[in-house]
């Protein structure tokens, strides 16, 4: 039981970061446990490499650290897909990995 409910800003920040948790862990079970997320699979896309492949679980999980990477400097990595003449983003070149279809 509680007295008073916390602040705002604090109620605030743990929902941000609850969100910010549960978007993480769905993105990391359904990419290297399932190989791709629903709407992927939807969607009849699938992760290869560049050798045209399907990529190992080692390389699935690379790629994962390799966006984050991509993301930290204010999504700049992504951002500059837009601008690669294969519409390729950093973590997919980092990573050795695409989304094409299944």
């Amino acid at each position: 039981n509680m007295d008073e409910l916390p602040a705002m800003r604090v109620l605030e920040a743990t929902a941000g970061a609850g969100w910010a948790f549960v978007g993480l862990l769905y993105l990391v079970l359904f990419t290297t446990v399932g190989r791709a997320t629903p709407g992927m699979k939807y969607a009849g896309i699938a992760l290869r490499t560049f050798e045209n492949r399907r990529p190992s679980c080692a390389r699935r999980c690379g790629r994962l650290g390799a966006l984050l990477l991509s993301v930290l400097p204010v999504g700049l990595g992504v951002v500059l897909a837009i601008f690669d003449e294969d519409h390729l983003s950093w973590h997919d070149r980092l990573s050795g990995t695409y989304q094409g279809r299944a």
